[in-house]
C-alpha cells in the first residue's frame, strides 16, 4: 500500500511544472500517466468537423506558446451533445476564441495547463502523428 502512495505521488510530483512530450501526453512513457492513448486520441481526432480540428490545432499552438487563457471554467453543450469549452487565449490582437471538444483527456489536460502543473514540449502536427503511429 505505502509503494503504490508513494509511486502515485511521485508519478503526480513528475507531472507539476514539467514540459510533456507527445508520447507523454499519450501516456506511452513509464514517468507520467498520459491524458489519453493514440487509439483513443484519434478516434477524437477523426470525430471532429474541420473548424473545430483548426481550433483544436491553433488551440494548442497557444498552449506550446505558454498564452494564458480565459473563459476556460464554462462547459457547454454543442447540439451533438458533446461538452466543450471556449477558451480564449490571451495574446495581443487577439479575440476570438477556440471552441475546444473534452473528450480523449482533453479536460484534465486544460485543468492541469490552467493550474500550470504541466506545458507541452510539442507541435499539434507532432501529436498527432504521434497519435496516429501504431506502437
Amino acid at each position: 500500500m505505502i509503494n503504490k502512495t508513494l509511486n502515485r505521488r511521485r508519478v503526480k510530483d513528475a507531472a507539476r511544472n514539467k514540459k510533456i512530450t507527445a508520447k507523454q501526453f499519450l501516456g506511452r512513457v513509464d514517468d507520467f500517466k498520459g491524458y489519453t492513448n493514440g487509439d483513443e486520441f484519434t478516434a477524437y481526432l477523426d470525430s471532429l468537423r474541420d473548424p473545430e480540428f483548426d481550433d483544436l490545432a491553433e488551440f494548442f499552438g497557444c498552449v506550446a506558446q505558454g498564452l494564458k487563457l480565459s473563459n476556460v471554467s464554462r462547459v457547454r453543450r454543442d447540439r451533438a451533445q458533446r461538452e466543450y469549452i471556449y477558451p480564449v487565449p490571451i495574446q495581443p490582437k487577439s479575440g476570438s476564441g477556440l471552441k475546444v471538444i473534452l473528450e480523449a483527456g482533453m479536460l484534465r489536460f486544460v485543468e492541469d495547463y490552467v493550474k500550470g502543473e504541466v506545458e507541452i514540449d510539442f507541435s499539434f502536427d507532432e501529436l498527432s502523428t504521434e497519435a496516429y503511429n501504431v506502437e
